[in-house]
Formats: structure tokens, C-alpha cells, sequence
């Protein structure tokens, strides 16, 4: 089976060369990038990271509604996918202990048409958040030892701000069942070795 994952990188020296060797961690950038986006945000000028209620405190002295409201939406947002990631990894760590987390894994396809459909959505989602300004790369991949691969479709993770806590779990099951339908997606977990970068 062939395993394409985007890798994102902000340095040169952060790209991966083929032989390169990936073990998932504690946590996985899109993780990171929820939780922070909940708490801050950085200037797409300066490169500075600024908290949102130092935010808040500057627009108000503006006097800038408007920015006030979209700023709003922005974090809450970021704070219902945060919280829907946590309430899947809840459902897999009681339920579905055998597959990969979520919050630990790369994501992954198994062919260069699907990855390329979601190397579109990420970029065209880094657009839209100056905070994410990185640039990408495809690698193949090789599974080595202890690993974790687990098939699956996104539709689940999608739209569920006004879904009841049952009709989240639901959801959260039907995604660790595979059964959800949407865009097929691969979760990672263990040792990998890059065998291509494309």
C-alpha cells in the first residue's frame, strides 16, 4: 500500500529527505494548531504571536465592532473544533483503544489524487489564517516497526457546532467505525520512513 502524507514545514531545514526516519509524538501539529488557536493568534506582519484578550483590549480602545465580532467567531470556532477533537479522542480511548489517536497521529492518503485534493484544503485553509503561513511538501511513506494505520472517512469532523453531546458521540463513532462516508483519510501512528518526496 502506498502512504502520501503533507508534511509542513516553515524552515528549508525542517523538509524531510528521503530516508528520513518519522515516529509520531506526543501530539501532532493540527492538534497544536486547534489549542493554540483557541488562546492566540500570530500578526501576519510582525510574525508576533498576540493573546486574544490583548486583542480584544486594543480593538475596544478602536472602538472597532465589526473586527470585534469576526475575532469572535474566528476563536469560537477554533474552540468547537478543539473540543470536538477531544470528545473523539474520548470516544476512541474508551472504545476504540486499537486505533491510531487523532491528536497523535499524521494524517495520511493512499493515493497521490486524494492527497492532492487535500493539499488543496489545506492550503486554501492557510489562506484564510495568516497564522499558518508554512510552506508544504508531499513524502511517501514506509511503515517500520510498532505501527498503527487506520482507514477511515473525514464527514464526521465536519459540521457539528450545533450537534447535542449524543449526536457528537455519535458522530465520533461513526468515524472510529469507518462507517461516516466522506473523503477517505488515513490515520498514522508509530515509525515511518520517507521513501519518496514527490
Amino acid at each position: 500500500m502506498s502512504i502520501f502524507h503533507i508534511h509542513k514545514f516553515k524552515k528549508a531545514k525542517e523538509k524531510w529527505a528521503i530516508g528520513h526516519e518519522v515516529t509520531t509524538g506526543k501530539t501532532n501539529p493540527y492538534h497544536d494548531g486547534l489549542k493554540d488557536n483557541c488562546l492566540s493568534f500570530t500578526d501576519a506582519d510582525s510574525g508576533q504571536i498576540i493573546t486574544f484578550d490583548d486583542f480584544f483590549r486594543y480593538i475596544a480602545q478602536q472602538q472597532s465592532k465589526d473586527v470585534i465580532g469576526l475575532v469572535t467567531a474566528i476563536r469560537a470556532k477554533a474552540i468547537e473544533n478543539y473540543k470536538r477533537e477531544l470528545l473523539f479522542e474520548k470516544v476512541r480511548s474508551e472504545t476504540f483503544t486499537q486505533l491510531p489517536s487523532r491528536l497523535k497521529c499524521l494524517y495520511a492518503s493512499d493515493s497521490l489524487e486524494s492527497i492532492s485534493g487535500w493539499l488543496k484544503y489545506v492550503h486554501d485553509n492557510s489562506r484564510c489564517h495568516p497564522s499558518a503561513q508554512v510552506s508544504y511538501e508531499i513524502v511517501e511513506l514506509s511503515p517500520l516497526t510498532n505501527t498503527k494505520i487506520f482507514r477511515t472517512q473525514d464527514a464526521a469532523v465536519w459540521e457539528c457546532e450545533k450537534l447535542s453531546g449524543i449526536e457528537l458521540i455519535d458522530r465520533a463513532a461513526s468515524y472510529w467505525n469507518a462507517s461516516c462516508g466522506g473523503r477517505e483519510e488515513l490515520l498514522l501512528e508509530g515509525r515511518f520512513r520517507v521513501i519518496d518526496v514527490i
